[in-house]
This record gives C-alpha cells, sequence and structure tokens, in this order.
C-alpha cells in the first residue's frame, strides 16, 4: 500500500496541502463515524460545494475511482499523542496541538489525491485539517 502513498503528520497550520483543491470534481464519498461533529460535516459540504463538488456519506471506503475523505476519531487521547510525537519534528508538543492537532495521510493516483486519511482527537483537529487541505 505504499506506492504513491504520502503522508504528512501536520500540526495546526505549520505545512502548506493542496490535496483537496487538487481533488477531482464530482462525488466525494465520506466515511464517518455516527457521532461525527455536524460543524465538521458542514464545513466539508460548504469545501465541496466551492469545488464543484457533492459530498456523500458511506460506511466503508467504497470506489478506488472517486476520491474517499475518511475521518477517524482517535481511539484516545494517549494513542493520539503517541501518533502525533511520532510524525513531529519535536518529542515536546504543546496542549494546544494536543488538543487540536492532526494527522493527515493522503494516497494519490497519479497527480490527484483518491484517498485522504484524516486522524484527530476533536473537532477543532478537524476543522484544521479541512482548513489546510483546502489551501
Amino acid at each position: 500500500m505504499m506506492r504513491n502513498r504520502l503522508r504528512w503528520m501536520v500540526v495546526a497550520l505549520a505545512m502548506s496541502s493542496p490535496a483537496l483543491v487538487a481533488a477531482p470534481r464530482g462525488t466525494w464519498w465520506v466515511v464517518r463515524s455516527a457521532n461525527f461533529d455536524a460543524r465538521v460535516s458542514h464545513e466539508l459540504e460548504e469545501l465541496a460545494r466551492r469545488e464543484g463538488a457533492t459530498v456523500r456519506y458511506i460506511e466503508t471506503a467504497k470506489s478506488p475511482r472517486a476520491l474517499t475523505l475518511v475521518f477517524e476519531q482517535a481511539e484516545s487521547p494517549e494513542a493520539f499523542i503517541k501518533d502525533l510525537k511520532q510524525g513531529a519534528d519535536s518529542p515536546t508538543l504543546t496542549e494546544a496541538t494536543e488538543r487540536e492537532g492532526y494527522i493527515l495521510d493522503a494516497t494519490y493516483l497519479g497527480e490527484r489525491p483518491k484517498l485522504i486519511h484524516i486522524s484527530a482527537i476533536s473537532a477543532a483537529g478537524f476543522h484544521h485539517a479541512l482548513r489546510q487541505a483546502s489551501r
């Protein structure tokens, strides 16, 4: 699964990633949990509208031809912080980074993203990931 796979450890708004802007127009398939924060869903739908796409929610990743976004709530704060530290330049993270950080993992087919996986512990983390990915 490492073919054309890029992994970004992105903390707050420190790096720029045009992943969603380069995404194909049409339908964005979104995998999320039942208790996913409605504010983040609304923000994603707004971004899709601006990009000329529609959002469809599903339980598991669907088609390798369409863009699929997976939003995963971290299992625990401790596990998430451990994952953040693995990709960080510094082993010490601020409280804000631990609370509002995220991990964005994108798989590309050619120049276009096909799968974007975002892990966060909070709605703020998902919000920051969407803001960064839309740049």
